[in-house]
């Protein structure tokens, strides 16, 4: 109960359960939230109750504080924790934050991390929405081979051994375009410190995993800016494959104000690795630019020059 009266009281500081104001939590990769969950649960929604309407409703008794009913949800397997229970309660909300709350819905299919309240015996999600994933069978199965091979690396007593496969770990998850995003960002390992700062302190690959990942990467049919992330890792001091790699990919993507982050991105990466001034002082102007008419022309006139 200690655990989710502060995370409540935290809430309540941010902002309250009416209000606009986001309470921001950092993204949560899919390491993250299984070793922060005290339940990693695989199941279907069985029915929505909402107390506020329903009171006293089999005589569940009313939802904690900023929360408006419960999920009824079903097990059908458990990967971390044991609740003894086929069947549990989750606590859900619907107010306006960042991330939202998780979104139960009835006859959903989820693998679920969860925290629990021991004295009222419900359930809620570890990060918000973060904390559930809506899936398929076959998705599932995908997941479960992952997280059973993570909790086998978290079980080293070496941490030099553990590391090396924990990297390893993260690359496996690129391949599979279901777990892509969190590859890359376990990989990155920006995490928040004391202060919500984000710091970043990348994980060093050995030549053998840096080809691995280029391998991943020039395979992709489409770019997305998390990959652009992973061009340190692999690029060459002279590396013209990669500049025609990413010169083709870039005069493939359709510029619009939503892609700012990627073409920003993506302009001094080929710039960069081009070593053409004029390139490198047009990518400058496109950062600079940020969310603009002057920015499409801009970016536009770099298609042209490449």
């Amino acid at each position: 109960m200690q655990k989710m009266i502060s995370f409540l009281l935290l809430l309540v500081f941010v902002g309250t359960y009416s209000s606009l104001q986001a309470y921001p939590i950092f993204p949560r990769t899919l390491s993250d939230v299984y070793k922060a969950a005290d339940h990693v649960v695989y199941g279907k929604v069985k029915r929505l109750i909402d107390v506020l309407i329903q009171a006293d409703v089999d005589g569940i008794p009313p939802p904690p504080i900023l929360h408006d009913g419960f999920a009824v949800f079903t097990i059908q397997e458990e990967l971390k924790g044991t609740s003894n229970k086929t069947e549990i309660y989750i606590a859900t909300e619907h107010s306006v934050t960042c991330p939202t709350p998780f979104y139960f819905v009835e006859g959903q299919e989820l693998l679920l991390f969860l925290h629990k309240d021991g004295s009222e015996d419900f359930y809620w999600t570890h990060a918000m929405s973060y904390g559930g994933r809506e899936v398929t069978p076959e998705e599932y199965l995908l997941y479960k081979e992952k997280l059973v091979v993570l909790q086998t690396i978290l079980d080293y007593s070496n941490s030099e051994i553990q590391e090396k496969d924990y990297i390893s770990w993260m690359i496996s998850c690129i391949k599979v375009p279901l777990m892509h995003w969190d590859g890359i960002f376990e990989l990155l390992n920006e995490k928040e410190d004391e202060n919500r700062n984000i710091v970043s302190n990348p994980y060093p690959l050995t030549e053998g995993q840096k080809g691995e990942l280029r391998q991943i990467i020039m395979e992709r049919e489409e770019l997305i800016n998390a990959d652009l992330h992973l061009i340190n890792y692999i690029k060459k001091e002279n590396d013209p494959q990669l500049l025609i790699f990413l010169t083709m990919k870039f005069k493939t993507t359709m510029y619009s104000q939503f892609d700012y982050v990627f073409t920003s991105m993506a302009t001094k990466l080929i710039a960069d690795l081009s070593q053409r001034e004029d390139l490198i002082q047009l990518s400058k102007q496109i950062q600079e630019a940020y969310f603009s008419k002057e920015g499409e022309q801009l970016v536009e006139k770099f298609q042209a020059l490449l």
